[in-house]
């Protein structure tokens, strides 16, 4: 048995919020959805929902600043979540409940493209390969069978 990246994503997503039902592992829950739903991707609907919703939540940003502002900025969405995002997982502060689903909010924005900023772009990319590497690694990239079960090879 072994998990393929989208795999791994859905497992850390599921830990994410199994540890945020029982209250616990705030950063740690956090960390795991970004990296959770960087991995997944747009590989289920209900993420390729999400990424839609995001999208859309970014274009209202976009609008409302353009009232304020007299300029769009859809990008402060994603500035105002990972500002909050990297006060919350800061070492001095302690994450809260919010803490995961501003982390999944920040990897939706980022999976769907920040408007604005093009080299944000390839943060997924590099996230996906440095999860990559780690799982090869260790050896979770081959088959799960008995004989390297008992010898650990």
């Amino acid at each position: 048995m072994s998990l393929s990246l989208t795999g791994l994503g859905a497992l850390f997503l599921i830990v994410a919020v199994v540890g945020h039902w029982l209250g616990i592992g705030a950063k740690i829950r956090a960390i795991l959805a970004f990296i959770g739903i960087i991995l997944v991707g747009t590989a289920g609907h209900g993420i390729g929902i999400l990424v839609t919703v995001t999208r859309f939540l970014e274009g209202i940003v976009g609008a409302v600043t353009n009232w304020i502002f007299g300029t769009p900025a859809p990008w402060a969405l994603f500035v105002i979540l990972a500002i909050v995002l990297i006060y919350d997982l800061h070492p001095k502060h302690g994450a809260g409940k919010r803490t995961a689903v501003v982390a999944v909010f920040v990897g939706l924005l980022l999976i769907g493209g920040v408007g604005q900023f093009p080299i944000l772009n390839g943060i997924p990319n590099d996230v996906r390969n440095g999860v990559n590497t780690a799982r090869t690694s260790v050896g979770m990239d081959r088959p799960v069978t008995a004989i390297n079960l008992v010898s650990g090879r």
